[in-house]
């Protein structure tokens, strides 16, 4: 055997030599360079740091993938490759707080669509890791739009449709994209379970119906959690909704009405549920009831407040409104496709919400609601350093994105992208 192994060695001693001394020469000739993209120096810019503070002449130094200090006029250490940004307008990378990129991707054909099982309305045990199709142009239109973290949730079909996860917009896999600790479970009130179950001649046909299946979920649950799983059985559905329950991880729930919105809070409270409410066009008649449950929101694509079937007289200020409450809003895209989130902040500040709020509702406070402010949302020494450069105030419609960074790589425009856009 030894001698065996001897001779292949022998055999392919030359290829390997030639394939270690070709690694050799790769490091030499990347190695420094890579070193030295790693380390930038991003300097003269307006900086918004995402946490409502404002850094004119601003410097922003970042090392291995994170932020390392940010400051006025920093002189950047040695070593530091300079990227000058006079003019320009620099903030924390965007983040989603609701959408359904890579299980809904245009065009939307059967090999494609991945967005709610409608199986049975009771799917926890469902999971968009299983079905996320990391090529859909959706996270393509999220980096270019600068959302360099989103989460991705199961539709609104099932009423409770399974569980969603934060990741980053782009990178190697979809395990090195995902945001550890942020998985949540999707449950849906409204119109979208009532149609897709009503026109099959099932229930839930009606709110009351949705309400009480959800109800009977959570209380199996706790059952099975007191008296604990028969031995040897396992229940998918049963340990999802146990995660929940054990406090392990959060609901998101759809809800646009304010009899929705009531249901939401009172399900929450009952079953001491964490978590946040997406949509809300109605949260203005709910907000007294929003503010002592201090329960957080994530509101779109609509801002105005309205829900199908019911329009509004006149356009609302619900994030405004609700953020001056001092609830913590964010807000969404929905499917990134439906609306460029940057803009959605731009037209409720047009509605009446405060700019600071506004910046915060696409970066920190939505990284808040995600449990993501630990790596995302803010321009914060140790963060993750993506990124986003403008060429003007970033509120401002006329303003361009001129490039896209993730983790210290530039991701927008890619060497491709510039060439083609020449």
């Amino acid at each position: 055997m030894v001698r065996h192994a001897v001779q292949v060695l022998r055999r392919f001693r030359a290829p390997i030599l030639l394939v270690g001394l070709a690694c050799g020469i790769l490091e030499a000739a990347v190695g420094p360079r890579a070193q030295e993209v790693a380390r930038l120096a991003f300097t003269r810019a307006t900086v918004l740091d995402g946490r409502g503070r404002t850094i004119e002449n601003g410097t922003l130094l970042i090392e291995g993938g994170r932020v390392l200090r940010l400051g006025q006029g920093l002189i950047p250490p040695s070593g530091f490759r300079i990227i000058d940004l006079k003019g320009k307008f620099l903030m924390p990378g965007m983040v989603d707080a609701h959408t359904h990129a890579g299980v809904h991707n245009p065009p939307l054909t059967p090999a494609t669509l991945e967005l709610s099982e409608t199986s049975d309305p009771i799917s926890p045990e469902m999971n968009v890791r299983d079905g996320i199709q990391l090529d859909g142009q959706l996270f393509e239109a999220a980096v270019r739009a600068g959302v360099t973290t989103l989460v991705v949730l199961p539709g609104s079909s099932d009423v409770i449709g399974g569980i969603g996860v934060a990741l980053k917009s782009t990178g190697p896999d979809l395990v090195s994209r995902i945001l550890p600790g942020t998985d949540v479970l999707k449950i849906a009130l409204g119109i979208n379970p009532k149609s897709a179950f009503g026109r099959k001649d099932r229930s839930p046909k009606t709110r009351m119906g949705m309400a009480i299946l959800i109800r009977e979920a959570f209380l199996k649950a706790e059952n099975w959690i007191k008296e604990g799983p028969p031995s040897g059985k396992i229940d998918p559905k049963l340990e999802a909704l146990a995660r929940v329950l054990r406090g392990e991880i959060g609901v998101h729930i759809h809800c646009a009405q304010a009899d929705e919105i009531y249901f939401a809070l009172d399900l929450m409270n009952q079953f001491h549920i964490r978590g946040s409410l997406g949509h809300v066009y109605e949260g203005l008649q709910v907000a007294s009831a929003l503010k002592r449950s201090g329960v957080p929101v994530v509101i779109g694509p609509v801002l105005t407040g309205w829900e199908e079937g019911r329009p509004s007289l006149r356009a609302m200020d619900v994030a405004g409104g609700l953020a001056r409450e001092g609830i913590k809003v964010a807000l969404m895209s929905d499917n990134v496709a439906d609306g460029d989130l940057r803009l959605q902040a731009a037209m409720a500040v047009h509605l009446g919400m405060l700019p600071e709020d506004a910046l915060k509702a696409i970066t920190s406070t939505a990284a808040e609601i995600i449990g993501a402010a630990d790596r995302v949302g803010s321009l914060e020494p140790g963060k993750d350093a993506d990124l986003v450069i403008l060429d003007g105030p970033p509120l401002d419609i006329r303003s361009r994105i001129d490039s896209v960074w993730i983790e210290g790589r530039n991701v927008y425009p890619t060497p491709q992208q510039k060439e083609t856009t020449r």
